[in-house]
């Protein structure tokens, strides 16, 4: 793809609401510029603009004090960016959730990306891939590699994945009993309605699962029929019904593949049409996450009894990334 890439919106940031203390956007990317960081090459994509400053401006306009980075498919399996991003905004207030290491990563590195603020690993698969038959057996080694790590460092595991992949998964990622996150309603389609067998099975395994299935109801645009994403408010109401401290939100900055649909304020207005009432509102945007990735005991250190952390390493800078101070 040639040209300029794409960008997110730049409206006017003011929510509709104050947001609750300790609110947290609970899914964004950042991108570096254009050859820092190493990519992955998908056909028909090209990475949006998306760096750290511009993402922390809209994030302050709307009132956000926390925020989780989730590594984009952009750059696969390597962190760098991500790394980067938590070392300028400290593990106080903010959260990273990085892409499965290639090869074995030795304690100390992995007690190092722990202090940073990573909090789990995400298994991407692009939510536009069509069906294939035994896919998710394929991908299963992966997951169970990841979970088994996530478990041990008592981390999070955060699944990307077309609603047909996610769906098999399930049963597998229940048994695993790790906490898991899954990205935008779990790309279930609003038009499928909430009576589905699938959408049910979903409900089922946020209510009662054993692993603690978490559901980012986010980027409302990847799952909606409707020109301003109005159909999606029942989704979003079920799931939160099913389980209260299981249901999170983030704005999706900078809307990848969707940059002239997506504008984080209207996308927080609509969220609070979804749940008017002040105390959902601190449930979903504060409470939940901070429970979730451990903001309330940011000091906490990775469980490797074996290495002593050394110091925080919070505030540091990268050329890179760094922001304006």
């Amino acid at each position: 793809m040639s040209g300029e890439p794409p960008r997110a919106s730049t409206a006017d940031p003011n929510p509709a609401i104050t947001l609750p203390r300790g609110a947290c956007d609970c899914h964004c990317h950042i991108f570096g510029p254009e050859g820092a960081y190493p990519t992955v090459a998908l056909d028909g994509y090209q990475p949006p603009v998306g760096p750290l400053d511009a993402y922390l401006a809209m994030a302050d306009g709307l009132g956000f004090e926390r925020r989780v980075f989730i590594q984009p498919i952009t750059y696969g399996r390597d962190n760098s960016c991500i790394l980067d991003a938590l070392r300028v905004v400290g593990s106080e207030t903010a959260r990273g959730i990085g892409g499965i290491p290639d090869n074995e990563v030795a304690d100390a590195t992995l007690v190092e990306w722990h202090r940073l603020g990573l909090r789990g690993l995400r298994v991407n698969y692009t939510p536009y891939k069509p069906y294939e038959a035994g896919f998710a057996d394929a991908v299963l080694p992966d997951v169970t590699r990841a979970a088994a790590l996530v478990r041990e460092l008592g981390w999070v595991l955060d699944i990307m994945a077309p609603n047909w992949l996610t769906t098999e998964l399930l049963p597998h990622l229940d048994r695993l009993r790790v906490p898991f996150t899954l990205g935008h309603f779990g790309k279930f389609p609003v038009r499928n309605g909430v009576e589905h067998p699938n959408f049910q099975t979903l409900l089922g395994t946020v209510r009662n699962g054993e692993g603690g299935c978490y559901v980012k109801i986010a980027a409302a645009y990847q799952v909606s029929d409707a020109p301003q994403f109005e159909d999606v408010e029942p989704l979003a109401r079920a799931l939160y019904e099913a389980a209260p401290a299981r249901v999170i939100w983030g704005t999706d900055w900078p809307h990848i593949r969707h940059e002239q649909r997506g504008n984080a304020r209207e996308l927080l207005n609509l969220f609070v049409e979804w749940f008017p009432d002040a105390d959902d509102q601190s449930q979903i945007l504060a409470e939940n996450p901070a429970e979730l990735f451990g903001f309330s005991n940011a000091a906490a250190v990775a469980d490797r009894s074996a290495i002593q952390p050394g110091a925080t390493t919070q505030g540091r800078t990268t050329p890179t990334i760094t922001t304006e101070q």
